[in-house]
């Protein structure tokens, strides 16, 4: 059964006897949670505050790096008002129908603000139906609130680069970084979206340094991420050891074929290879990926502090390698 077919709707509580000051929790309800649980196994996922077709708010679960579909649960207007009023936090999980077993989404949601006024929601909309500079001044004002969330500054970000304004969309990225930090000051997984996007304008802007550290932290935190995997080794792209790992994870993850083969017709018009061969080979490395590990993963790329040091010219010593071509998937212990 289908990702979407599995989901049973939601429901928004309030457990009266919860601590003071606890979120209010989301429950996904799946059929078949065996089924379900391995779809989600070292995925990044994704929760967000979207606007539904018919008016009003969700509250929305995705897993992005698969495209399996979205799952909401609506939210009535008395809720909206009752989630406005408090930190804009919310508990997740995702429970068997009938009560049975449950995933708990804490990494994906402890400390996540969502904004609960409709105004991001809206520029979200506005954003997908190509009208960026509507988005742009909606969020002008909420990404300007003290403790303003994420996504106010990284669809801001994606609001002033669709409008090609590099600078001023590094500028809300980095914003959003900095909201998706914990008190340790390390980031958070939701950091990886504006991670990314930031390593593309980066790239855009012929800067590979700076976009490869922000790739680098970005996987870190979420591994699977396919334009973030492809955007980043074609960075690397020295032999064919660095197209096939890409490849053959993205291909790994299912359901993005045509962009590997884009990414591979690129690098072969570039190295003089043949595509077919190069597509063969990283069908059967697929087949061989283990998704729960990363080689590229380093403590330092999980603090905020390394990255800003980073951005500031002070590469870590990987970022250095890497950017020098001195260091891939074949000797990821260096």
């Amino acid at each position: 059964m289908p990702f979407v077919e599995q989901y049973a709707g939601g429901e928004c509580e309030w457990p009266e006897r919860q601590r003071a000051g606890a979120p209010p929790r989301f429950t996904f309800h799946v059929r078949d949670l065996l089924r379900v649980r391995p779809q989600l196994d070292h995925m990044f996922v994704e929760l967000s505050v979207r606007p539904m077709t018919s008016g009003g708010l969700a509250f929305c679960l995705d897993v992005p790096d698969r495209n399996l579909g979205t799952w909401s649960i609506p939210v009535s207007e008395k809720e909206r008002s009752r989630l406005a009023r408090g930190s804009g936090e919310c508990a997740a999980r995702v429970q068997q129908l009938d009560g049975g077993p449950v995933i708990d989404l804490a990494p994906f949601c402890e400390g996540l603000r969502h904004d609960w006024t409709g105004e991001v929601a809206a520029a979200y909309a506005d954003l997908a139906r190509g009208d960026a500079v509507s988005g742009a001044a909606r969020l002008a004002h909420p990404a300007r609130r003290p403790n303003s969330p994420p996504s106010a500054h990284h669809l801001l970000g994606r609001c002033h680069r669709a409008c090609e304004k590099l600078e001023e969309a590094i500028a809300c990225y980095r914003a959003a970084v900095r909201a998706s930090t914990n008190e340790d000051g390390q980031l958070r997984p939701w950091a990886a979206g504006p991670l990314s996007d930031m390593g593309v304008a980066y790239k855009r802007g012929k800067d590979a340094a700076r976009a490869i550290h922000c790739f680098l932290h970005s996987l870190h935190l979420r591994p699977n991420h396919p334009e973030a995997l492809l955007s980043f080794f074609s960075l690397l792209a020295l032999d064919d050891s660095y197209v096939l790992f890409a490849a053959s994870r993205v291909l790994a993850l299912g359901d993005h074929g045509a962009l590997v083969d884009q990414f591979l017709d690129s690098y072969a018009r570039h190295a003089h290879r043949d595509s077919t061969t190069l597509r063969r080979e990283a069908e059967r490395l697929a087949a061989k990926v283990d998704l729960s590990e990363w080689p590229f993963r380093r403590p330092c790329f999980g603090s905020l502090a390394s990255f800003e040091r980073g951005l500031a010219g002070k590469a870590t010593p990987v970022t250095a390698a890497l950017a020098k071509g001195r260091w891939g998937p074949g000797n990821a212990s260096a």
